[in-house]
């Protein structure tokens, strides 16, 4: 059942959540990288959305804008910086870019496909493709403070890329197949035969694969220094009759945590899972919007109907 009565496992003793009331049950919501604003978007008749700015020190909620559809969120994982994608017809979605509640500057590339560089300095995209396939093969590269925009050819077509915070060198590829590596201005570097591609841990120890490839698919924990299978997952049950696990999101600052999305028959709950001693160090309710790590890797936020909570998990000195 969702519910915020489920248990939270193995609290520390210095825990103690932040409860913030909002004007709706969030239907997704970002935390910034610096902590000091969650994003969030509530549901608008009719099938609509709104966009809001949540000041965390202060508690104070900023309504940003509205739109007739589906408004989507991407926070940089440094600083105070968001990629808001708003609907248009005919047309890409049309990315804004705030800092904070403040709207600096619309933008132009397609955020169809986006992830910002771990240090925030650039947003890849995808451009567009050569092929007539559903694989593409033109990376962009959106550049701040200037925010100009360059393409580079891709070596091989994808149809998903994933980026390594210690070498800020990216990755593409399929979870069948061995991962292709581009250095941070795409240029192409070399062909892994020992790992594909995959979500990078935060000192890119280890990787997950995919657990949605057109359509729910078994996923793995990949030690990448060998390409050896250290966890393996099913997620092709869409009945949930049997226990699932999803992936969710590594730990932004701490090696080897993640989240993930458990769906036993007795309801769906988050797990924060130790991959390195193979152990759940927490247990979070999962509701209608995902959980998300906060910038600091400290804590994870979730939503409870009209409460948005930061729950710590590490303590200041916990590595």
């Amino acid at each position: 059942m969702r519910c915020a009565a489920l248990l939270l496992c193995l609290l520390p003793a210095f825990a103690a959540d932040r409860s913030f009331d909002l004007p709706c049950a969030p239907s997704d919501f970002a935390p910034s990288g610096d902590g000091s604003t969650i994003w969030f978007l509530c549901p608008a008749n009719p099938g609509g959305t709104a966009a809001y700015a949540l000041d965390t020190r202060s508690a104070r909620t900023v309504k940003l804008t509205a739109a007739t559809f589906r408004i989507s969120l991407s926070a940089a994982p440094a600083g105070d910086l968001a990629i808001i994608r708003f609907p248009r017809p005919h047309q890409h979605d049309l990315p804004v870019l705030y800092q904070r509640d403040r709207r600096l500057a619309d933008l132009a590339f397609d955020p169809t496909l986006m992830r910002w560089s771990p240090d925030a300095q650039l947003i890849y995209f995808r451009y567009g493709s050569t092929t007539h396939q559903e694989a593409w093969d033109l990376l962009g590269i959106l550049r701040f403070p200037e925010r100009t925009v360059v393409n580079r050819k891709l070596t091989a077509p994808t149809e998903n890329f994933y980026l390594c915070a210690t070498n800020n060198r990216l990755y593409t590829g399929t979870p069948s197949k061995t991962a292709v590596e581009y250095d941070s201005n795409g240029q192409f570097l070399q062909r892994w035969k020992t790992f594909p591609a995959g979500d990078f841990s935060a000192a890119c120890r280890y990787l997950a694969t995919e657990a949605s490839f057109h359509g729910p698919t078994p996923w793995d924990i990949i030690e990448v220094s060998t390409g050896r299978r250290l966890f393996h997952f099913e997620f092709t049950d869409d009945t949930l009759q049997s226990s699932q696990y999803e992936f969710s999101a590594w730990n932004p600052q701490r090696e080897g945590i993640l989240l993930r999305n458990f769906y036993p028959p007795s309801g769906p709950i988050v797990e924060v899972f130790d991959v390195p001693n193979g152990r759940v160090l927490a247990t979070l309710p999962l509701t209608d919007s995902p959980a998300r790590w906060s910038g600091d890797g400290r804590s994870v936020v979730y939503a409870h109907l009209t409460t948005l909570v930061i729950h710590p998990v590490f303590g200041d000195n916990e590595r």
